[in-house]
């Protein structure tokens, strides 16, 4: 069985933080991988235990943040002065 998203998505810009799931979410750099293949760098810290875990995720790759999941919608580099950004969907099992 598939999870699916189950709330509208959740966009984060590159060089600022968010709270989801009980953790602070930084997007730390925004870049391309392969041609075409676009990479977001995220910082996710526990401010309970003061841990930051880094992850690098793509287009469609689930992240576990907290006890939550969140599936990638899109990842989109920097353009027109416009810092990079991803959007993150929760989802449910």
């Amino acid at each position: 069985m598939t999870s699916k998203p189950s709330a509208d998505p959740i966009r984060l810009q590159q060089g600022t933080s968010a709270d989801l799931a009980s953790r602070r979410v930084g997007v730390m750099n925004v870049y391309e991988d392969q041609p075409g293949v676009m990479v977001a760098q995220l910082a996710i810290n526990d401010p309970a235990t003061g841990q930051t875990q880094q992850v690098e995720v793509k287009a469609h790759d689930d992240v576990a943040i907290g006890a939550a999941h969140y599936r990638v919608v899109q990842i989109a580099a920097a353009s027109g002065g416009n810092r990079g950004w991803l959007s993150l969907a929760p989802v449910t099992p």
